[in-house]
């Protein structure tokens, strides 16, 4: 049961975005992993720190789905100014929290099953350049169209 909460999490969490808008919010997907993990996170130190390390990126998402919920009252520079701030946030807390998850899931996975050998930190490496990309992504081509727009020095609210 715990494992399949992951998965679910997983997949609320590494679905892409674009500005503040989110169409399976971060926050369902932080709250699934915990949720999953918890039961496990006595067996291993790798869990247990990334069960504290999911609770700090649960109140990042948090935030994330409250400016989601009030986007109407942000004008465009703010939204993208948001949306930076909470990637940033995203791969600061997001990314040392799921890396713990995968290196506790991979002691789980050794002690458990002989003759295991995990992967080269394929997942972990992946997990990370995704979360950089995914962040990266929501907000790189809303400041490029916001850049060119004002390239020509005239700067006016809503420009975007």
């Amino acid at each position: 049961m715990g494992l399949i909460c992951v998965f679910v999490g997983c997949i609320f969490l590494f679905n892409p975005s674009h500005t503040l808008i989110d169409i399976l919010p971060d926050i369902f997907g932080v709250i699934f992993i915990m949720y999953g993990i918890s039961k496990a996170a006595d067996l291993d130190n790798h869990l247990s720190e990334a069960m504290r390390r999911l609770k700090y990126a649960f109140w990042v998402a948090l935030g994330k789905f409250v400016c989601l919920c009030i986007i109407g009252v942000f004008d465009s520079t703010m939204i993208i100014t948001l949306s930076l701030a909470f990637g940033v946030l995203e791969c600061v807390f997001l990314i040392p929290a799921l890396t713990e998850m995968f290196g506790g899931l991979e002691f789980i996975a050794m002690r458990h099953s002989e003759g295991y050998r995990p992967p080269e930190n394929d997942i972990k490496t992946l997990t990370v350049l995704f979360i950089i990309i995914r962040a990266a992504g929501a907000f790189v081509p809303d400041m490029a169209a916001m850049l060119s727009e004002t390239a020509g020095g005239s700067v006016t609210s809503d420009g975007v």
